[in-house]
Formats: structure tokens, C-alpha cells, sequence
């Protein structure tokens, strides 16, 4: 076993909700491997999956606003597809 699975110190955990959040987790994770305190193979790693849930969020957002669009667009274009 290595340290970090015999480590049972209690983890903050970090609301991960907003692209913001991610780049503020992001930055820490950065500067605890500048300092030596995380292994640089952990941050690697840890900021892997940062950037994917930083992808997830703002693929969420942006499939939020297409569908305002959209739905904002019903009621103001007629439907081509009915013809008279």
C-alpha cells in the first residue's frame, strides 16, 4: 500500500459546480506540486480529471443555452414543414 491509500486525513471537500471553481481547484493543485508537497505524477493526474469536469461544465452550459435558443425560436419562426 502506498501513503495516499493508508492516509485517512480528512479531505475539504470542494464544490466543483462552476468552470471557476475548477480553475481555483486547478490553481491549488498546481501550486501544491510547485511547493513539493503533492507528487507531480498525483497533479498530473489530478488536474486530468479537472479539465474534463471543467469540459463536462461548460458542455452543460452551452447545451443549456442552445436549447433557450431553440425554444426561444419555436414561437418566433413559422414551421416550414406545414404547407398550406
Amino acid at each position: 500500500m502506498t501513503d495516499s491509500q493508508t492516509d485517512v486525513t480528512p479531505r475539504c471537500r470542494v464544490a466543483l459546480n462552476s468552470v471557476a471553481r475548477v480553475r481555483q481547484e486547478m490553481s491549488k493543485v498546481y501550486r501544491a506540486a510547485r511547493s513539493g508537497t503533492l507528487p507531480l505524477g498525483d497533479a498530473t493526474k489530478l488536474v486530468f480529471m479537472l479539465t474534463q469536469i471543467g469540459r463536462l461544465l461548460a458542455d452543460e452550459s452551452l447545451e443549456k443555452r442552445i436549447e433557450d435558443l431553440e425554444r426561444a425560436a419555436t414561437g418566433a419562426l413559422p414551421d416550414l414543414r406545414k404547407q398550406p
